[in-house]
């Protein structure tokens, strides 16, 4: 599995892990965070700390935050951050 790959399966027990109430069927790249998983903003925090941790991040900048909705925006953000050379 590539690094890209691990990134975006990490990203995604992650979310999984901590979300407020989790789909039956399991989580689908368009599901919302905030509408359909229940995050609250003190929960995205706990999130973005998370994902620092599991995947060793640097911190994610708050600019990129605003942009992720959906749990695909995570996973495409915690490849882009993971980055080819790490």
């Amino acid at each position: 599995m590539t690094d890209a790959a691990q990134a975006r399966t990490r990203a995604l027990d992650v979310v999984e892990a901590m979300a407020p109430n989790p789909p039956v069927g399991g989580l689908q790249p368009e599901l919302r965070l905030i509408d359909d998983l229940g995050f609250d903003s003190l929960r995205l925090v706990e999130l973005t700390m998370a994902l620092e941790d599991a995947l060793e991040l640097e911190p994610i900048p708050q600019s990129r935050l605003a942009e992720v909705m959906t749990v695909g925006a995570v996973q495409d953000l915690a490849e882009e951050m993971k980055g080819p050379g790490s």
